[in-house]
């Protein structure tokens, strides 16, 4: 899984810096990847455990946008599904929010606008690569 979770941080930062998006093609295969992950490692449960937060998800955000999100939303979903154990998840996310607190500060020091948009695959490239040394 490690692979799949590298390939799917990497390729998504990648087309986040090209084309300023992270597309479903990039992100779609490791969400497929994590769904069967989940189901091997948990059986059944991990199967509906996967489901239900996806619609939880869905649940959150349908009411209040066109669809479900940009490729960042199902990037961190992939994300959730292809780590294995839940240390390792909170260790990633506290690497990912880090690199995302620093992206923000660049982007606000170099625009001064507060409002300005941060790309999430180039932070989330970073804290997969630290993850990934780390683990």
């Amino acid at each position: 899984m490690r692979e799949i979770f590298a390939a799917t941080m990497f390729i998504s930062s990648i087309t986040d810096i090209t084309y300023g998006k992270i597309f479903n093609f990039t992100v779609l295969p490791g969400l497929l990847a994590g769904a069967v992950y989940r189901t091997a490692e948990d059986g059944p449960a991990g199967l509906a455990a996967f489901i239900l937060s996806g619609a939880a998800v869905c649940a959150v955000l349908l009411p209040f946008r066109k669809g479900l999100g940009g490729g960042d939303i199902k990037l961190a979903a992939a994300a959730a599904a292809l780590i294995p154990d839940p240390p390792a998840r909170t260790r990633y996310f506290i690497l990912l929010s880090a690199a995302l607190l620093v992206s923000a500060a660049a982007v606000y020091m170099r625009t001064g606008d507060r409002r300005a948009g941060v790309r999430i695959g180039v932070p989330a490239g970073i804290a997969a690569a630290v993850w990934l040394a780390l683990e």
